[in-house]
């Protein structure tokens, strides 16, 4: 006796013989799945499978498509279902999932044809790390520096990391500073430190002028490190600055004191920090230009004396003097560093840094 499944059967047994047909065995379907994006994948990337024929590259046919997503660790094992089951109608048909953590991402298919016969496939891939984002901006400082330079030698200004990552990782921070080559930076008379309460914004008061840099290091404990750093211009502090003054005289003229008190006067001075009349600013930063006012006259031997006095303004009464006597009035203005006006005291006004900064003024009074 020959039997061929699916064929025509034909039997020959003694004296009985004759033929009969039997219809074809159903098989289960055998699917395999099919990756049609490219990893490494992340938790911010989908990722897209659909489903083929069996290795064999037997077709597929009618069929029902149930897949399933799971969040696994590295192993593939100890996993978590992301998502429900979901049924498509082909096997062209996409199964569209987005990792949910770092580790694999496992999905499941189960395809069963009309007959109720069944299969299952699995396909598993990496989901990788993403490293850490890192920003470092100045977040407060005062004066503002675009006129100045730089920030103000001796002020502090504070700096801020914005950190974020991806995956939700617990993120450490390292801050580093490095102060301009060859300037003369003593480390120990810099401040670099944490503000109070926080570990993500730093005080830095520079000790000398130039360059610095400030840097962090971002790791996310998973191998993922990010860098940022931003550069920090330090100025001297600039002395003030008379820019009006009462009563205003051009050079070589006299003022004559004849009836009454002449107040002589400060009007306006500049200075980043101490400027007068003074802000009204709640920066503790803020102060006001200091002035020293002198007089020469016969009672001074002729020698320019010190007043001690530091308001912004001095009253001359001629009366307390003798007709045709000159005097010698003269107010220089100084910030919170107190340092000397850099001229010699015989010149009448004094210009910082050799510009328009004139921190002195005298005047010639004569008495009628």
């Amino acid at each position: 006796m020959q039997i061929t499944l699916g064929s025509l059967f034909c039997v020959a047994w003694l004296t009985v013989s004759g033929c009969f047909y039997l219809s074809e065995r159903n098989e289960r379907p055998r699917p395999r799945i099919e990756e049609k994006t490219i990893g490494p994948y992340t938790i911010t990337e989908e990722v897209i499978f659909s489903a083929l024929g069996s290795a064999d590259d037997r077709p597929i046919g009618e069929s029902e498509f149930v897949w399933q997503a799971f969040a696994c660790d590295s192993e593939g094992q100890n996993c978590e279902t992301i998502s429900n089951q979901e049924t498509l109608p082909s096997a062209s048909s996409e199964f569209v999932v987005v990792p949910t953590r770092k580790g694999s991402l496992r999905v499941d298919l189960l395809v069963r044809d009309s007959s109720g016969a069944f299969d299952k496939a699995s396909a598993t891939v990496p989901v990788i790390n993403q490293d850490p984002l890192a920003e470092l901006k100045i977040s407060k400082n005062f004066p503002d520096p675009g006129d100045l330079g730089g920030h103000v030698l001796g002020l502090p200004i504070e700096l801020a990391a914005r950190l974020s990552d991806p995956d939700g990782d617990e993120l450490t921070i390292a801050w580093n500073y490095d102060p301009p080559l060859d300037g003369g930076s003593n480390p120990a008379n810099v401040v670099f430190e944490a503000k109070a309460g926080t570990d993500n914004v730093f005080v830095l008061i520079g000790d000398v002028a130039g360059v610095w840099t400030v840097s962090i290091r971002v790791t996310d404990g998973d191998g993922g490190i990010s860098l940022a750093e931003r550069q920090v211009v330090f100025a001297p502090d600039r002395p003030p600055c008379l820019a009006s003054v009462s009563p205003a005289i051009l050079a070589g003229q006299s003022v004559v004191l004849a009836a009454g008190p002449q107040v002589f006067s400060v009007d306006q001075a500049v200075d980043a920090l101490d400027p007068f009349p003074p802000l009204s600013s709640p920066d503790p930063a803020i102060g006001e230009t200091r002035f020293q006012w002198s007089l020469a006259s016969r009672h001074s031997g002729g020698q320019l004396t010190p007043l001690v006095r530091s308001l912004s303004s001095l009253t001359i009464d001629p009366a307390e003097y003798t007709p045709g006597e000159v005097l010698t009035i003269r107010v220089e203005a100084f910030d919170r560093l107190n340092e000397p006006v850099a001229c010699p005291t015989s010149e009448p006004g004094c210009a910082a840094d050799n510009n328009e900064c004139n921190q002195r003024m005298t005047w010639k009074a004569v008495i009628r």
